[in-house]
Order: C-alpha cells, then sequence, then structure tokens
C-alpha cells in the first residue's frame, strides 16, 4: 500500500510545468498535462519508477515531501518542488 505522504502538487520553474502525483486504488500516480498517466511502482525508500520514469521523492529534516527528482532516458535528476 502506498502512503499518503507522496500526493501532492509539484513544480518546476524553468519550463513553468505542474505535475500532480495522485493515488488511485493504493496506486501512485503521476499526472502531467499534456501527457498520459503513469503508474508507479515502488521500489527503495522514497523511490518510484514506471512508465519510462524514475522519481525519488525529497524529505527534508521533518520528514515531509518538499519536492521529486525524475529521470527519464537521457534526462537526469530534474528537480520539481512541492507546491501545496
Amino acid at each position: 500500500m502506498v502512503c499518503i505522504t507522496y500526493v501532492c502538487y509539484l513544480y518546476i520553474a524553468s519550463c513553468v510545468n505542474l505535475m500532480r502525483s495522485t493515488l488511485e486504488e493504493d496506486q501512485l500516480v503521476l499526472q502531467q498535462r499534456r501527457m498520459d498517466d503513469r503508474n508507479l511502482n515502488p521500489g527503495a525508500v522514497d523511490t518510484f519508477a514506471g512508465g519510462g520514469l524514475e522519481v525519488s521523492f525529497e524529505r527534508d529534516r521533518d520528514g515531509r515531501v518538499i519536492g521529486l527528482y525524475m529521470s527519464s532516458g537521457r534526462t537526469r535528476g530534474v528537480r520539481f518542488e512541492r507546491v501545496n
């Protein structure tokens, strides 16, 4: 079961892109405008993969999710900041 901790809106200023991670029937789903939803499967702690993406959530010192790093193909470590 995926924890609700990962459900949030994320933003990257360099390309003005908003992304959302949601839970659908205990499945973490990454949603992005003009792209198909991507189901993410858990891996190591705070790490998920699916649909050609690798996603690592970033936490602050209090354990709250504050962003994520996304990699796909030749693009590595693109940081999205939590906005809610």
